[in-house]
């Protein structure tokens, strides 16, 4: 992520991800991303084999999900369904 990024691709924003064309928001069968951890392609696998554990095919579901559902960023976004969920804080009385 950042100005570091490998491949040139950004993950930390969704200008970063929808900018380098890797994810397709609402096309989740054109993104690319969804082919790298679907792991249709052993060489382009994500991760690689030996470097960590494939996604679940839970997590694959949901990614390809997201996509689908416009690719908002989450930490943006209150009406997606992967935006994180906010517990108002208690007060306490003394």
């Amino acid at each position: 992520s950042g100005e570091d990024a490998k491949g040139g691709v950004a993950f930390d924003s969704a200008k970063g991800w929808q900018s380098s064309g890797v994810i397709v928001p609402g096309k989740p069968e054109q993104s690319y991303l969804l082919k790298l951890v679907r792991r249709d392609d052993a060489e382009l696998a994500m991760p690689p084999d030996g470097e960590g554990e494939p996604l679940t095919a839970q997590e694959v579901q949901d990614i390809e999900r997201w996509i689908t559902e416009g690719a908002l960023d989450p930490r943006l976004s209150a009406s997606s369904s992967f935006a994180p969920s906010v517990r108002p804080k208690r007060s306490r009385l003394f």
